[in-house]
């Protein structure tokens, strides 16, 4: 009997210690999965009405939409991350959506996330790599490619009634440059500044307490030119290239911006536009009204004729020859359509190689668009040269 009384009262303190102790909270807490991540993309300052991969036009601006491929990483303050592909449901939207318990989300810790996804699983929070280079669009005015470019973060932020929910920043400025051109197959676009204002590479720091800080660019090299490469870019006409890229926050307003159109064959065609400040989350548009072809020749010390075109986006842009050196004279022009086609003659050279300039500048604007001719010191033979009629060069017999 004793023993029986013995072994009642211990299992009576066993219950009464157990029902003593704190139960689990049920309420949102540090051991609560996340049940939903929330991702929001924000929307664009524009200079025009007009619309990452697809556009949704907005009041005042434009917003880039998930598309299919995107993929975002979100990361632990500790800087562990997770990869997070956008699902289809979402694509041409501004909005996506997660069920967080798949991914180990916890309430309470603090989380960061950025756009595009880095394959690095120990990425540093205070320094996630950026770069402008590579971009490249195909055919004219495709803005498919921009996406990979489209650097947007998130950063500090942490559950609230178990839904995560990351309000991304936009770091670039996504540019248009439409461009005077002739009938031919295009290459690339280059983007040349008075000096090296370009930050090409850089790293961005999630870790950062203010929006301005948070899309800062921490430059780790710089260039004066930026390069967008066309892939099965052509015009069977004389018209106008519209060129897409992403450009880094950068002030430009004190200076002109050069614009260089490469042919398939290596000529170039030149333009210029007014330098404008470009800082974040605001897209440019600039469109050349006047440009020539090509940018530069090579002509025998024994001097001939050279060929310029000078091609106008409308029969109204006025253009004047500001400047020819003394040893080049103009000969004649023709006019068909928009084109005019100017022949200058250079003079024998008796002496050193020289370089000569040719120079035409828009009335409307004051932009100078410069011909660089290049001929060779006495006795130097280059050729009879012989006109492309598909990429308008002459090239040297």
């Amino acid at each position: 009997m004793t023993k029986n009384k013995t072994r009642i009262l211990i299992i009576l303190l066993a219950l009464c210690l157990f029902s003593c102790q704190k139960q689990p909270d049920n309420s949102i807490g540090n051991n609560k999965e996340v049940q939903s991540v929330q991702l929001i993309l924000e929307g664009y300052n524009s200079d025009e009405t007009d619309t990452k991969t697809t556009y949704e036009s907005i009041s005042g601006g434009f917003i880039f939409n998930w598309a299919a491929g995107d993929v975002v990483g979100i990361i632990t303050a500790e800087g562990n991350q997770l990869k997070f592909p956008i699902r289809s449901e979402y694509y041409g939207q501004s909005h996506a959506e997660f069920d967080g318990r798949g991914f180990a989300l916890v309430s309470g810790e603090e989380y960061y996330s950025y756009y595009p996804f880095i394959p690095d699983y120990d990425i540093n929070l205070t320094a996630v790599p950026i770069s402008y280079e590579g971009q490249y669009q195909t055919g004219n005015d495709d803005a498919t490619k921009l996406g990979a470019y489209a650097y947007c973060l998130a950063s500090g932020s942490a559950p609230s009634q178990g839904t995560l929910v990351f309000s991304y920043k936009n770091v670039g400025s996504p540019h248009i440059y439409r461009v005077p051109c002739l009938a031919a197959s295009y290459t690339k676009l280059t983007l040349t500044a008075p000096d090296s204002r370009f930050v090409i590479n850089g790293t961005l720091d999630l870790t950062a307490e203010t929006v301005e800080e948070l899309i800062a660019i921490t430059p780790v090299s710089h260039s004066p030119e930026m390069q967008l490469d066309l892939i099965n870019t052509s015009m069977s006409e004389p018209g106008r290239l519209t060129c897409r890229l992403m450009v880094p926050p950068v002030d430009l307003s004190d200076g002109i911006l050069r614009l260089t159109l490469t042919m398939a064959d290596g000529s170039s065609i030149i333009a210029s536009v007014p330098g404008r400040d470009c800082p974040a989350n605001t897209r440019r548009t600039s469109n050349a009204l006047t440009a020539v072809y090509p940018g530069e020749q090579t002509i025998a010390s024994d001097g001939g004729d050279i060929v310029i075109k000078l091609i106008k986006t409308a029969e109204s842009n006025a253009v004047t020859i500001t400047s020819v050196s003394p040893w080049l004279s103009q000969k004649s022009s023709s006019i068909e359509g928009l084109v005019t086609t100017y022949v200058f003659t250079a003079s024998e050279n008796t002496g050193e190689a020289r370089l000569g300039e040719i120079s035409f500048t828009e009335t409307e604007t004051g932009m100078i668009n410069t011909v660089k001719i290049n001929q060779g010191k006495a006795g130097t033979i280059i050729g009879i040269g012989s006109w492309d009629s598909e990429n308008h060069q002459g090239t040297a017999n």
